[in-house]
């Protein structure tokens, strides 16, 4: 099952157009406005190796609770991969996540394609004493089956995640495995530098981000983050603990040799929320660029 939203670009647009309290004076914070992203609709085009393309056109509506927290997801997703100009094909699929919880702590993820849900993913998430994510653990059944089970350990520091440990197993009998790890640095409240390394300790990816000095309204909010992995099987974690917005980010993969860069620009409100984004990559000759616009609610 796939959720096409939550890729890895597409977080970029949600990580800084989702809800939060957002300051409407950059030198007092603690002066904050609720503010909430209603809808959210991007587009993207993607050069393909061999001369193709790829475009993507969603559009994704969001609910909430009383408290103001989001319960439900719902995305209208249109992919068109181009051999050629006379040779392409569409992929549409509508999907959501529904986010159930306990007080304000999240306790379950209900996953649906075109109106059906499904049996096929568990999501359980524990948390320490002080009310953080300690696990997070996916299970993918196949008719009723267990065929994998993805744990993710999260390890702090003075209150900040600073490393995420990967377990794994392939069914219900089997013990769980280390699956490698990733290691976060932080400049400020921002996390500067992600580093992936494998079960022997070997670097296999580092990520370089650089930020501008708006609030980022994705700050702390961890139902995208659980509903992210629960789908798309993407862990992506510096958006939701940095404070700031990203404007560059450097991706160096050790293992394929590859090095990525992209470039992110925004639009602000007056509350300086994010309200639409401009996304371009460059990865070894070969370019995609996404735009993002939301309609954000602010009080």
């Amino acid at each position: 099952m796939k959720y096409n939203f939550f890729n890895s670009m597409g977080l970029f647009l949600i990580a800084i157009l989702f809800i939060t309290s957002c300051s409407d004076d950059d030198d007092s914070p603690t002066q904050a406005t609720a503010c909430s992203v209603l809808s959210l609709s991007f587009d993207s085009m993607e050069d393909l190796a061999g001369g193709g393309t790829e475009t993507v056109n969603s559009d994704v509506t969001f609910t909430y609770n009383s408290e103001g927290n989001i319960t439900s997801i719902k995305e209208d997703y249109d992919e068109e991969i181009c051999q050629t100009p006379d040779d392409c094909v569409n992929d549409p699929f509508r999907g959501e996540v529904r986010v159930i919880y306990d007080g304000d702590l999240i306790n379950g993820i209900r996953l649906f394609e075109d109106g059906q849900a499904s049996d096929d993913t568990e999501v359980v998430l524990t948390y320490d004493a002080n009310d953080r994510i300690s696990v997070y653990a996916v299970t993918e059944l196949n008719d009723g089956v267990v065929v994998d089970i993805d744990e993710y350990r999260f390890i702090y520091e003075n209150d900040k995640v600073v490393k995420v440990e990967f377990w794994e197993a392939f069914s219900a009998d089997e013990a769980l495995v280390p699956d490698g790890s990733e290691e976060f640095t932080y400049t400020g409240n921002n996390i500067t530098k992600v580093v992936t390394r494998e079960v022997g300790g070997e670097i296999s990816f580092e990520i370089n981000t650089s930020y501008d000095d708006k609030t980022n309204p994705f700050f702390n909010q961890i139902a995208l983050f659980a509903a992210n992995i629960a789908f798309d099987e993407t862990f992506q974690l510096a958006n939701i603990f940095s404070e700031n917005n990203p404007v560059s980010i450097r991706s160096e993969d050790f293992l394929d040799q590859d090095i990525d860069n992209a470039t992110v620009t925004y639009q602000y409100n007056e509350f300086n929320v994010p309200t639409s984004i401009d996304y371009d990559e460059t990865d070894d000759g070969f370019d995609a660029s996404y735009t993002g616009i939301a309609t954000i609610n602010c009080n």
